[in-house]
């Protein structure tokens, strides 16, 4: 497990999404919209939704007097496919899932975070494809690393 240094400041949700959204962008030939909130409406695809849904405080891993304590921060990303065109040739939905899925999954095992749960769900709409990543890490206070 390699531990990163995320920044002096406490806005680790913030810097955390300009990485995920930098190595999505950078590592994806699907062109993903990354967002740190649901968009209004889903007008482009493949669309890709990070946030932070849980930070708390972990208790095992705070001084006796509380000077340095560790946050356990839970992470959700949700990922919105459905069949493309690209230079002329078509890509069904779950081809385009695996690929983001998999980058999603090697992005937060660079961090050393661990995966919680990976499941389709329902969308309204039948022609999106919808999976929930749900990643979880801690973050110390002393030195900001994962």
């Amino acid at each position: 497990m390699s531990e990163v240094i995320i920044n002096t400041n406490y806005d680790i949700e913030q810097v955390l999404f300009n990485k995920f959204k930098d190595f999505m962008v950078k590592n994806s030939k699907f062109n993903p919209q990354v967002f740190p909130k649901a968009p209004k409406t889903l007008a482009d695809f493949p669309t890709i939704v990070f946030k932070e849904s849980s930070n708390i405080e972990d208790t095992r891993y705070k001084s006796l007097d509380r000077t340095q304590f560790v946050n356990q921060i839970t992470d959700t990303i949700e990922i919105y496919t459905k069949d493309m065109v690209i230079n002329g040739v078509r890509y069904a939905s779950k081809t385009v899932m695996s690929e983001l899925k998999y980058l999603v999954f090697d992005f937060f095992e660079s961090i050393g975070a661990t995966r919680v749960s990976c499941e389709p769900v329902e969308y309204s709409n039948y022609q999106v494809d919808r999976v929930v990543i749900i990643e979880r890490y801690r973050q110390n206070n002393w030195n900001k690393m994962i």
